[in-house]
């Protein structure tokens, strides 16, 4: 009876929870609009930002979630069993794979907007960090998202200073610290075969919906319910990534409001089974100490005089964000629990790592020349410390913490 209680107040506990349309995108939404330039303090003056970034928004991945569905959807057609759901969704797949074509992955427009945006408020926010005859280094991974995203944020930089003195690296050292999901080999392991698998197998057998797919190809298709808990998922991936590729979404044509919260649902349990820590492991967030490490020593040498920059901007992937954000154990990106259906209430893609996501650390000197630290998540101050609302930490209290997560 105490076991049945306990899946009773589970389910509960899912259906209660009742996200946006917006949020339901996770990370595959743009970066949000309407930011704001949050000023500090006039006593402190900005000395030194550090930033980690993601890329911006992009046509997909890849098109294998793509193809499958369209392979689906397109024997149902031939069977004669598309329905009329099922043949606006096929049309949509095929526009997918027709702009598609040749970009996968690819920046696109809107990401090139996303960053020339949050390069404009940055210099504006810091203007002195960014000034004639300043200096600035800016990273990123090889691939092309994360190295257009770094050429379009200075770009912009240097057109608030064309004095600025701007120093670009697409190196294998910064490659490694902003991909290290692709050369750690403990994170490769994990992901490959760690024990997050069983957690999200059993998480998206009871979560995941069947009735979109059985809408879609009719019953005749007969799918059995593995089937259709795929085919449902691919295309809410398909769906979930057209506003980022400058296709407009609507969500209605394809998915009930509960469908699509169960598909984000699962979409987001698998991200933080993959990219934080959890009961499965701590892998993720380990991968990303050498960057929290980069992170540290690049300020220290700064404030030591013996880096004459004034920032350091890094660029690349969702895949970096949320380990070091999880490492960091900032608020809404670090949770531990064995209740499964208490995650998405705790960590939500969709507030840790849109398109272009990013968390700045802005150092500032005050009057009596004590350093101080604020954090931004996606441009909005978040406390750096476990156990303080404090938005602005002296660095020696906040370096020695953060010290703490590379031991």
């Amino acid at each position: 009876m105490l076991a049945l209680a306990l899946v009773l107040l589970s389910t509960q506990l899912m259906v209660a929870y009742e996200p946006t349309a917006d949020e339901c995108r996770g990370s595959l939404s743009p970066y949000g609009s309407g930011h704001s330039i949050v000023a500090a303090p006039d006593t402190l003056r900005p000395i030194y930002l550090s930033h980690v970034g993601r890329h911006g928004s992009r046509y997909p991945a890849s098109g294998s979630y793509a193809r499958r569905v369209a392979a689906w959807l397109e024997k149902a057609d031939s069977a004669r069993q598309l329905t009329q759901p099922g043949q606006r969704l096929l049309a949509t797949v095929r526009e997918v794979l027709r702009l598609s074509d040749g970009r996968w992955g690819a920046l696109d427009s809107i990401g090139f907007a996303e960053h020339r945006a949050i390069a404009d408020r940055m210099a504006r926010r810091c203007p002195e960090l960014f000034a004639d005859g300043r200096s600035v280094v800016l990273l990123a991974s090889y691939s092309p998202r994360a190295t257009l995203s770094m050429y379009t944020a200075a770009e912009e930089l240097q057109r608030h200073a064309p004095g600025l003195r701007i120093t670009l690296l697409e190196d294998s050292a910064s490659n490694a610290l902003m991909r290290f999901f692709d050369t750690d080999t403990a994170f490769i392991a994990y992901h490959k075969q760690g024990e997050w698998r069983p957690l999200y197998r059993d998480f998206y057998e009871r979560v995941c919906p069947t009735s979109p797919a059985r809408r879609w190809v009719g019953r005749a298709m007969k799918l059995s319910d593995e089937q259709a808990r795929e085919l449902s998922l691919w295309a809410y991936y398909v769906v979930a990534g057209l506003d980022a590729m400058g296709l407009e979404c609507h969500w209605d044509r394809y998915f009930t409001t509960t469908e699509l919260s169960s598909l984000w649902q699962c979409f987001n349990y698998r991200q933080y089974l993959q990219r934080s820590a959890s009961v499965a492991g701590s892998q993720p967030i380990e991968a990303a100490r050498p960057l929290l490490q980069s992170i540290i020593t690049e300020a220290d040498a700064v404030l030591r005089g013996d880096r004459e920059v004034t920032a350091t901007l890094r660029y690349g992937h969702g895949e970096t964000l949320m380990p070091l954000v999880g490492l960091m154990a900032l608020r809404g990106c670090y949770y531990l629990t064995y209740y499964d259906d208490t995650v998405v209430d705790n960590w939500r893609d969709s507030y840790i790592s849109p398109m272009a996501a990013n968390l700045q650390l802005t150092f500032f000197r005050s009057p009596s020349g004590r350093i101080y630290v604020r954090g931004d998540l996606n441009e909005q101050p978040v406390p750096l410390m476990r156990g303080t609302d404090s938005l602005y930490v002296e660095w020696p209290r906040l370096r020695a913490y953060l010290l703490n997560f590379l031991l």
